[in-house]
């Protein structure tokens, strides 16, 4: 059995993508056939005996190297461990029922990831891990939509009918504001 592992920082995931198509399509061709470019890419023979079961789809999307599961599992604690803290000091200043301890961590983390990926899309900063780390990972962990849908469930259940409506859209508003802002700032300012 060929089976081809990616390597830390290997193609990132658009190729990753298109070779996991085109050997699917090779598996499913009578000739078996792959492309030069993606055999040489995944280290695989450009052609296959079509009695030949021994094929294997190298880790596409649905399989995670180590480092990536690693990334994603350090920046989720540290975004996890910044969210209860900042929720809470937040929370604790503005001594209402308001949920704005969870606004305010929500509405940062939408900032910070149109900022990071304004980032990504403009300046090509930040590689498939990095991107890990920080969107899936750090920001995964930091922002608390579920938070957000229980607090406004919570509103609805004790008759805070306003407060869950306020909630509601300053949240949507805000977030995608914040989004629509950190994506501009890094393009105004060209970095």
């Amino acid at each position: 059995m060929v089976i081809v592992h990616e390597p830390f920082g290997g193609p990132h995931l658009r190729d990753r993508i298109a070779a996991c198509r085109s050997i699917s399509r090779l598996l499913t061709s009578r000739e078996r056939v792959l492309p030069q470019n993606d055999a040489r890419q995944w280290g695989l023979p450009a052609t296959a005996d079509v009695a030949d079961d021994s094929w294997h789809i190298p880790n596409c999307l649905w399989e995670l190297t180590m480092s990536e599961m690693l990334a994603a599992g350090a920046g989720g604690f540290v975004g996890a461990v910044l969210r209860y803290w900042l929720a809470g000091v937040v929370q604790r200043w503005s001594s209402g029922v308001f949920p704005l301890g969870t606004l305010a961590v929500n509405v940062l983390g939408c900032l910070l990831l149109g900022t990071i990926m304004g980032l990504v899309e403009h300046r090509q900063l930040f590689g498939p891990h990095a991107r890990i780390l920080l969107t899936i990972g750090f920001l995964g962990g930091f922002t608390t939509f579920s938070t957000f849908g229980y607090e406004t469930f919570a509103l609805l259940r004790d008759n805070e009918f306003y407060l869950a409506l306020g909630n509601v859209a300053i949240s949507i508003v805000a977030g995608i504001g914040a989004v629509t802002l950190g994506w501009m700032a890094v393009k105004a300012l060209g970095v």
